[in-house]
């Protein structure tokens, strides 16, 4: 489902410009590496880690989210007019994006 909703918000960003569909055989991929439970885990730093990720979602939310929305509306108007995306737009939608998954 998390690999749906990344083809999704790509196609709605206007970083791709074929409608997703549910077939793994995309342009956008989402893979994530498994982790060695054995040597990489700790049992506290789950929880550690979410209590110092509250903080950081909020100004992600605030600050990034909505610059990159607004990014997204002025690439409209760019693709609208001169018929391309601008690149420095479609490299910092790409960056809040990727930064929010990873």
């Amino acid at each position: 489902m998390l690999r749906f909703e990344n083809r999704v918000g790509a196609y709605l960003a206007l970083m791709h410009d074929r409608y997703p569909s549910t077939d793994e055989h995309q342009a956008v991929r989402l893979d994530f590496p498994y982790p060695d439970a054995e040597q990489g885990l700790n049992r506290w730093l789950p929880l550690v880690k979410w209590l110092l990720a509250i903080p950081h979602y909020i100004v992600l939310f605030f600050f990034l989210w909505i610059a990159a929305l607004v990014g997204i509306i002025l690439a409209w108007f760019a693709i609208l007019v001169t018929g391309r995306y601008p690149r420095g737009m479609f490299d910092f939608v790409l960056g809040c994006c990727a930064g929010e998954i990873a």
